[in-house]
């Protein structure tokens, strides 16, 4: 019964020019590979390791990553390695899948569904690569299975019941049919847990390491053994860092270290210090006790990034001030009438300006 181990969508070499310091940027590319250096050491211990493509973000590769990610795997000479490569890092005449030697122990699907047969535990390997980024046709075909053996699928793409998709749609019945004991998939970055199609069990892991605020929560990777007909698997936190976009009420907020005490005591119950947050806060209070920027000061220890969208209302009532004979009544119904016909996200703007403007004519 072989050991298996299963990552995906890795995206090393990920430039988060975005939204990090080039600092911050740099130290995150580190991390990314330190926890593929983890998947890997548990891998050392296995039989077998699938990798489901994107392995890299771009086919612009750093040669510091290449060299990392050959060292990585010539420290587990008894493993055997098989990579589907995907459609950040398609199987080119130029790639460097192609182009570079990889090991005695690395097998990287060619762009045509193949097989390798390890005699050995009475199991053959399936897979393909991404042959560019777009892969519109479904791209799971009939397998040449072996009687009696056990089957194993190592692919990059997008399982969906009906419909199309860009990225290398696997049709659910397709799956079904294969007669696989497991696909190891990838593309979708979130974990799925283990899935049944007939009697196919598959599974994404998701990304090892977050890149962006679409990809909350801890991550990690999927370890198992196969049998004929039985796969057993489970899955293993290993990320580095979490991204968490947490919602914050802070209507209670009785002044600015009652705000500051309401972010910090959330940002303690979801994650750690280690952590990338975005806080958003709403609820209604006086504007006042809210000053984003330096409540990001005071915040600077509590997390490794972190931004804050402020999202509260006035406490006080719109119509009722719409209805004073005054200068502010007038404005806030001059603005509200211009506001009826806007789109919900103009709206928000011309509440930020209502906002603005009352705080001005209190001398705030």
């Amino acid at each position: 019964m072989p050991s298996f181990v299963h990552t995906a969508d890795l995206h090393l070499d990920t430039p988060f020019s975005a939204r990090f310091t080039q600092r911050q940027a740099e130290l995150r590319r580190q991390e990314m590979l330190q926890t593929f250096q983890k998947i890997a050491q548990r891998a050392s211990e296995a039989d077998l390791f699938f990798l489901s493509g994107d392995i890299f973000d771009s086919e612009l590769v750093s040669g510091d990553t290449i060299a990392f990610l050959k060292r990585c795997f010539s420290n587990m000479p008894h493993t055997l390695i098989f990579i589907a490569a995907g459609n950040h890092d398609p199987f080119t005449e130029n790639s460097i899948y192609h182009t570079l030697q990889w090991g005695k122990n690395v097998h990287i699907f060619s762009t045509e569904m193949e097989y390798v047969d390890l005699p050995q535990w009475n199991l053959r390997v399936h897979g393909r690569s991404f042959r560019e980024e777009h892969e519109p046709r479904p791209i799971l075909t009939v397998l040449e299975k072996k009687e009696n053996w056990s089957n194993v699928l190592v692919l990059h793409g997008d399982v969906i019941a009906s419909g199309e998709s860009m990225y290398g749609p696997i049709l659910k019945d397709d799956l079904e049919r294969s007669g696989v004991e497991y696909a190891a998939l990838g593309h979708i970055h979130q974990y799925s847990g283990i899935q049944r199609a007939g009697d196919t069990f598959y599974a994404y892991p998701g990304i090892p390491e977050g890149r962006g605020f679409d990809e909350t929560g801890r991550k990690g990777f999927i370890a198992g053994e196969i049998s004929k007909g039985r796969v057993t698997a489970e899955w293993i936190p290993v990320n580095r860092r979490s991204f968490w976009e947490i919602t914050v009420d802070v209507s209670m907020a009785e002044d600015r270290i009652h705000v500051l005490e309401t972010v910090r005591n959330k940002m303690k119950e979801k994650g750690s210090t280690d952590d990338i947050f975005r806080i958003i806060l709403t609820g209604k209070l006086d504007q006042n006790l809210i000053q984003p920027e330096l409540l990001e000061d005071q915040l600077k220890d509590s997390a490794f990034y972190f931004n804050i969208l402020n999202r509260t209302r006035p406490a006080y009532s719109l119509q009722e001030i719409a209805e004073e004979p005054t200068l502010r009544g007038a404005f806030v119904r001059d603005m509200l009438e211009k506001m009826k016909n806007m789109p919900k996200e103009e709206q928000e703007i011309g509440f930020l300006a209502i906002e603005i403007g009352l705080r001005a004519m209190e001398e705030r």
